[in-house]
């Protein structure tokens, strides 16, 4: 074992309590001497959806040629206080997981990993959901010697490309990580289907937008979508173990990390519309919202968009950041030219305490490059998001 991988599961490595099961009954030391991609699977009330999602997956193989193992790791989940339904819906996916006389999508590429997560005495905890699994799964392929890992949900189909593709990326000389392109399955209902095509198209031209400031964080990168290098998963501490939004920070990282956007694959994952309450927040809470049937405060928004002048402030504030980067300037000399240029975010500045980051900036990166990068670093996806509310507030103060 790779010595940054067994220092990495001495320190950071979740073991959770768990069984497992495998519907193989061997791996062949043909197979034991190729690379192995991980597939890593959060299953909580995905049954009898994620039949779909294993059959796709199957189909995907067909296009693979060269020797190679894909693990998929399903962990099936469910709390000890969740509902009867709940833990039935769990009960029903490991036996149909383990059951391998009628698990016809079995193949000498394909091997199914079941970690049991909801099993009486096995369940997660109560203050723990998809983040908290998803590093259950990523944690248990750096064991079993995964040189990929890649993230994917219950409720999602792939394309016929994607295991190609995945071997492809698994095969370059140094892989760090990558985002596969997305596009949401059909939804049932008209409504659901007119909400997943606003929502959808509201993401897409947030990160175009985005592009188009100059910030590294433009690309959407829902949990599906992410690929990394086991190099990547150590460098940025693992997966973390966020109720919701795992994807958003772990993306977050990942990007910090390697300094620029993420490399995007000729593939495509294809999520689920449907309307769910599977997590605080996410494409189904937002379907449900537009649908009409929690809250439709936020229709309005992903028809219109975040303002422009949004991101108009954003790319300018960018740019003289660039500027003086390149001069070394101090907070003394910054501050006015950011206070006349940008007189409509000093107050956002102010409150995150920015100048006084900025001289502890100046004083850690002694290059211009360096200090750029230490800025974004700072001014990352999460706080450019609080300086478009910041905006949109200023904008619609009795909003």
């Amino acid at each position: 074992m790779d010595y940054t991988v067994e220092k990495y599961l001495e320190k950071k490595a979740l073991f959770a309590n768990f069984n497992v099961y495998k519907n193989y009954d061997f791996v062949s030391q043909k197979d034991s001497q190729v690379e192995i991609i991980a597939i890593v699977i959060p299953v909580y009330m995905e049954y009898p959806y994620f039949y779909k999602t294993l059959l796709s997956l199957q189909d995907s193989l067909e296009y693979v040629k060269n020797p190679c193992v894909f693990r998929v790791i399903c962990v099936v989940n469910n709390k000890k206080d969740d509902s009867s339904e709940i833990k039935d819906n769990s009960q029903k996916t490991v036996k149909m997981l383990r059951n391998q006389d009628k698990v016809y999508f079995l193949d000498d590429k394909l091997y199914i990993d079941i970690l049991d997560c909801c099993t009486e005495g096995f369940e997660i905890p109560s203050n723990q959901g998809v983040g908290y699994c998803r590093k259950i799964g990523m944690d248990y392929a750096l064991k079993i010697g995964a040189k990929v890992l890649v993230c994917l949900d219950g409720d999602t189909l792939v394309s016929k490309n994607y295991c190609s593709v995945l071997l492809d990326f698994a095969s370059k000389k140094n892989p760090y990580a990558a985002l596969i392109p997305f596009k949401h399955q059909t939804a049932e209902s008209l409504d659901q289907r007119n909400g997943i095509q606003l929502y959808e198209s509201f993401m897409k031209k947030h990160s175009s937008k985005l592009k188009k400031t100059g910030t590294i964080y433009y690309q959407t990168a829902l949990g599906p979508t992410i690929v990394c290098s086991v190099k990547a998963y150590i460098a940025v501490g693992g997966m973390n173990q966020k109720l919701a939004g795992e994807d958003f920070y772990f993306f977050q990282a990942l990007v910090k990390n390697k300094g620029t956007p993420l490399e995007v694959l000729d593939s495509m994952v294809y999520p689920s519309a449907r309307i769910s309450y599977r997590v605080p927040f996410g494409t189904g809470q937002v379907i449900s919202s537009i649908c009409g049937k929690t809250l439709n405060s936020k229709e309005q928004l992903y028809k219109d968009g975040y303002p422009n002048l949004a991101y108009k402030i954003i790319f300018e504030f960018i740019q003289y950041i660039k500027q003086c980067c390149k001069k070394k300037l101090s907070s003394g000399e910054l501050k006015p030219i950011l206070e006349k240029k940008l007189p409509e975010i000093q107050l956002f500045l102010q409150d995150e305490e920015f100048y006084i980051l900025w001289e502890k900036l100046l004083v850690n990166n002694k290059k211009s490059e360096n200090l750029e990068r230490a800025f974004h670093c700072w001014f990352d996806g999460l706080k450019i998001i609080r300086l478009i509310h910041f905006v949109e507030e200023s904008l619609n103060p009795e909003s």
